[in-house]
């Protein structure tokens, strides 16, 4: 089957973010087809089926969308979540959202991702699922260049556009083990959640909470928590 030419992805609609092609040819977002793949194995739009181990070993596109969007300084910091024996950073659309938030010293707020809603915890800098599924994870803010697992999920082999195209490194099954409580394994999302996917527009980004960056108006505030 002929492959999707847009650049969009046909389930957020947005630009494609971590871009894949699946056995059909059509091509989504890795977060994207990961969370609508756990409810249903199978493409979003023609129905072909899909293996649960595509995602230890996807097939990146290199040449739609790659690479960062936006030009940061080398001392500006990112975010990461905690893994099984190290550190993923989040997506670029995600972290922007959590950068905005934190800039604007919210103590929490959610994010949207692969099918789930995230609370982001900056009192006690972790995330877990808003129904309390899965477990806790650590976040953190650091360098760019503290050592990784990879980002959101896919290694860091197999987002090198001049490595080759399946340089899997050993231990790759422990990518899908550290999704498998949280950032998009084993989810259950109802239909009308996976139809209707979307990401949070990400605005701006600070070193410090206490910076004035506007926040954007689709990240969700949430309420501290009495103790």
């Amino acid at each position: 089957m002929e492959g999707s030419c847009s650049n969009d992805c046909p389930i957020c609609l947005q630009p494609l973010l971590q871009p894949v092609e699946i056995p059909c040819g059509h091509i989504f977002c890795y977060l994207c087809l990961k969370g609508s793949a756990f409810h249903r194995r199978k493409c979003p739009l023609c129905r072909g089926n899909i293996t649960m181990g595509f995602f230890n070993n996807p097939n990146i596109i290199h040449t739609v969308n790659d690479g960062p969007k936006q030009d940061r300084l080398p001392s500006e910091l990112v975010w990461y979540y905690e893994g099984r024996n190290g550190w993923w950073q989040y997506d670029e659309r995600t972290a922007d959202e959590i950068e905005s938030a934190f800039s604007q010293s919210l103590p929490k707020c959610e994010v949207f991702i692969a099918g789930h809603f995230y609370v982001i915890d900056f009192v006690n800098m972790c995330q877990f699922r808003k129904d309390h599924s899965g477990r806790s994870r650590r976040i953190k803010r650091d360098s760019p260049n503290t050592s990784k697992k990879g980002v959101a999920g896919i290694r860091l082999s197999l987002l090198q556009v001049t490595s080759e195209a399946h340089g899997v490194e050993d231990g790759d099954e422990d990518s899908a083990n550290d999704n498998a409580s949280d950032i998009s394994d084993s989810l259950s999302a109802p239909s009308s959640v996976i139809s209707a996917i979307h990401r949070l527009a990400p605005t701006g980004n600070s070193s410090s909470p206490n910076s004035s960056s506007s926040l954007s108006p689709n990240i969700l505030p949430v309420p501290s928590q009495p103790p």
